[in-house]
């Protein structure tokens, strides 16, 4: 449940500079690097304006404190699972990018971006969803696992960090 003065919006371009912000405060407090992909300002704004991606922002007042990203394929995703690679671009949503402000985790954040982005795949008649963790970020596999997802395979990504 948010909180008074807090609310969720449906992230543009106008959005791209507190996106970054956003980015940038929660990659100072993340144990690894690694947890969080690695995006240009550039890849941002195409994600922003693109129709085969969602990104969610949950505000506190004028301050984004959350987001999370959803990718809709439509021939453009390579993807590097190879038990998802026979699945039809319009089958599927990948779920990325989860970013939640460290002054404001323990709040069930998470779990609302989640149903956000579950919303829009069922809206889009997506029926399997995807998604990769490190599998040293315990809390956001743990949550991940907690909505409902399981573990289809652990291996190295092409940075040579194991994820599921």
């Amino acid at each position: 449940m948010l909180s008074p003065g807090m609310h969720i919006e449906i992230l543009g371009p106008r959005d791209l500079d507190a996106l970054l912000d956003l980015e940038n405060r929660v990659r100072g407090c993340l144990a690894h690097n690694y947890f969080l992909r690695d995006r240009s300002p550039d890849e941002w704004a195409n994600i922003l304006d693109s129709p085969d991606y969602a990104v969610y922002g949950i505000f506190d007042g004028k301050k984004m404190i959350a987001s999370a990203t959803i990718h809709f394929p439509n021939g453009i995703d390579k993807r590097d699972i190879s038990e998802f690679q026979p699945v039809p671009d319009t089958e599927l949503a990948i779920f990325q990018a989860v970013m939640v402000d460290n002054d404001y985790r323990g709040r069930g954040f998470m779990k609302i971006l989640q149903d956000m982005r579950q919303g829009a795949a069922i809206k889009r008649k997506r029926g399997k969803i995807i998604c990769k963790i490190s599998t040293t970020n315990l809390g956001s596999w743990k949550n991940t696992i907690n909505y409902g997802f399981h573990c289809v395979k652990v291996a190295p990504d092409k940075t040579g960090v194991d994820k599921m």
